[in-house]
C-alpha cells in the first residue's frame, strides 16, 4: 500500500461489520479513529437515524472522570462533523502518517444514504487526495432481521427501537419486520444502485456475511484492502448472539418476512448467480 486510502463501509448491519472493524485494527498500517461507527451521515440524513447525534451526549464538565471527559470530548467532535463535514474529512486527513495509510468509517446504517450523500463523501476524500474505497457487506435477509431480534432481546433494543429483554423473539420480530427502517436495512439492491452511480466496481467490494470467514474470502477482502491476510482472524468472533431460541420462531412468521424480501431474493439470483446456486442464503 502506497497511497492514503479511506474505506466507507455501509452495512449491511449484523452481516459482519463489527469482525471487519476488528480486521482492520489488527493491522499495524491502519488508524481507525476513536470510533468504529461515526454516524455522521446518517444522523443528518435519514429520519430514522437522527436519535444517534443524541446518544452518548454529556458535557465536559469538571469533576467527571477521564473517561467521562473524553467521551464528552468525542461526543463534540461528532457533533462539529455533523454540522460542517470538512470538519470530519479534515479528521480522517489528520490520521495518515509515514506509516499510517489507511482509516475507516464502518457505519452500517450508512446503507439507506441516497446517492448524492455518496457523491458528497467521495468528493470530500478526493479533494484531499484521499482514495475512498466501499465496502458492502450482505446477508440473507430473514437471517439478517432475526439476529437484529437476537441483539435487540440481549441489549434492550436495536436502531433505535425500544423492547423488553424478557420478550421473545417472535414477539420482537412482530414489532421489527413492521418497523420499516429495520427493514430497509436489508434493502441491498437500492443501496448497491447508488453506490454504483458514483462509484466504480474497481472500488467496490461486496461480500456474504455467510463465507466472509474463510482464506479466500479473507484473501480476496485484504487484497482489495492491500494488505497482507490475516488468516488468524478467521477464528475470532464478535457481537454473536446465542441462536438457541431459533427453533421456537413461528414458521409463519418467518414465511411473512420472507415475504417482504422478495425483491431482495430476485436481486440476489440475478447479481450473484453463483452464491445463489450454491445455496448461500437458507431462506431464498
Amino acid at each position: 500500500m502506497t497511497a492514503k486510502t479511506f474505506i466507507l463501509c455501509i452495512g449491511a448491519p449484523k452481516a459482519g461489520t463489527t469482525w471487519l472493524y476488528h480486521y482492520l485494527k489488527s493491522f499495524q498500517q491502519v488508524n481507525l479513529g476513536f470510533k468504529k461507527e461515526y454516524h455522521v451521515f446518517d444522523a443528518v440524513n435519514i429520519d430514522s437515524c437522527r436519535f444517534y447525534a443524541e446518544s452518548g451526549k454529556s458535557d465536559a464538565k469538571p469533576g467527571l472522570t477521564a473517561f467521562h471527559q473524553k467521551s464528552a470530548k468525542n461526543h463534540q467532535l461528532l457533533s462539529d462533523f455533523r454540522e460542517n463535514h470538512e470538519l470530519y474529512f479534515d479528521y480522517f486527513e489528520s490520521l495518515y502518517s509515514e506509516s499510517i495509510l489507511l482509516t475507516a468509517d464502518i457505519t452500517p446504517t450508512y446503507l439507506n444514504l441516497p446517492k448524492s450523500v455518496f457523491r458528497q463523501i467521495k468528493s470530500g476524500f478526493e479533494n484531499r487526495n484521499i482514495r475512498i474505497k466501499i465496502v458492502l457487506l450482505l446477508r440473507d435477509p430473514v437471517d439478517r432481521l432475526v439476529s437484529s431480534a437476537r441483539m435487540a432481546k440481549r441489549f434492550g433494543g436495536v436502531a433505535g427501537v425500544t423492547v423488553s429483554k424478557t420478550s421473545n423473539l417472535n414477539q420482537i420480530l412482530e414489532i421489527f419486520y413492521k418497523t420499516p427502517h429495520i427493514v430497509s436495512n436489508g434493502d441491498y439492491s437500492k443501496a448497491l444502485e447508488s453506490v454504483r452511480s458514483c462509484y466504480t466496481d474497481y472500488d467496490l467490494y461486496i461480500g456474504f456475511y455467510e463465507n466472509m470467514f474463510g482464506d479466500s474470502e479473507i484473501l480476496r477482502l485484504s487484497n482489495f484492502f492491500d494488505l497482507e491476510p490475516n488468516y488468524d482472524m478467521a477464528k475470532r468472533k464478535f457481537n454473536v448472539s446465542s441462536n438457541k431460541d431459533d427453533t421456537a420462531i413461528d414458521t409463519e412468521l418467518l414465511a411473512r418476512i420472507r415475504k417482504i424480501y422478495d425483491k431482495q431474493y430476485e436481486f440476489f439470483r440475478h447479481a450473484f448467480p453463483e452464491e445463489y446456486s450454491g445455496g448461500l442464503w437458507r431462506y431464498y
